[in-house]
């Protein structure tokens, strides 16, 4: 019971408040009353908040997915606005929706076109002779790692190696379109005369873009064999070493 006096008190003193003034204990409450209403009620959702400036790298994420081509187009009349450009792409490629010049050379422009799947068939099949436009074609390669180095691939078109594409294709769903080991003919010869390495790489080509994310994300089929697959690109061939790839 002391205890209780001792606490009526309390809250008695802090209740009492000068004339035109605020108690302690009224501006406590207000206070418990705000930190209160800022909480979250448990199945009641969040408020939505402000949308603020979005930040480059999500600016930057967004865009991986857009469709693009890029082109190699000369310089047009003195003055040529992006606009004039676009039209100038659009006789080559009726469905360009923009373009995204390159931060270095003038020369160089992407195109936004509205699918990846016709991105594919353009890459595949050209845009004709427009004057002045000609579209730059990246392979769509991967490395494949780990493969027997006594695998029957050439770097000619054998019937063994046509033969194991073939394989390929049927056990994995795609289409690859180009193969080849990471080294020249006489490395090739020299590994496995050797006998030291059992295992080596092999870049290969498919056709799309889906197929080529595909393989990234689910490996390489081969045989009775899983083998782990990387993202490459020829300008890789000179910069990266053993380390890097575990050849």
């Amino acid at each position: 019971m002391s205890n209780l006096e001792s606490t009526l008190m309390l809250v008695q003193e802090l209740a009492h408040c000068p004339e035109g003034g605020k108690s302690d204990f009224g501006l406590i409450m207000q206070r418990l009353d705000r930190m209160e209403k800022t909480l979250s009620v448990p199945g009641r959702p969040e408020p939505p908040k402000a949308a603020g400036k979005a930040l480059w790298s999500e600016i930057a994420a967004g865009s991986k997915s857009r469709a693009t081509l890029e082109l190699r187009i000369k310089p047009g009349e003195e003055g040529e606005t992006m606009e004039t450009k676009l039209q100038r792409v659009k006789k080559a490629i009726p469905e360009a929706r923009a373009l995204i010049p390159h931060p270095r050379m003038k020369e160089k422009i992407s195109v936004v076109i509205p699918s990846v799947a016709r991105r594919d068939q353009l890459m595949n099949t050209g845009i004709g002779d427009h004057e002045g436009i000609r579209l730059i074609r990246r392979p769509r390669q991967v490395m494949v790692m780990g493969l027997p180095i006594t695998t029957a691939i050439t770097h000619s078109d054998s019937a063994e190696k046509k033969g194991w594409i073939e394989e390929a294709n049927r056990r994995n769903g795609v289409t690859i379109t180009r193969v080849g080991w990471l080294y020249g003919t006489r490395r090739l010869e020299r590994i496995r005369k050797d006998g030291a390495q059992t295992k080596g790489s092999l870049i290969i080509e498919v056709a799309t873009e889906d197929e080529q994310s595909w393989i990234l994300r689910e490996g390489l089929l081969n045989g009775p064999l899983w083998l782990p697959t990387k993202k490459w690109d020829i300008g890789m061939k000179s910069t990266q070493c053993f380390k890097c790839w575990k050849w």
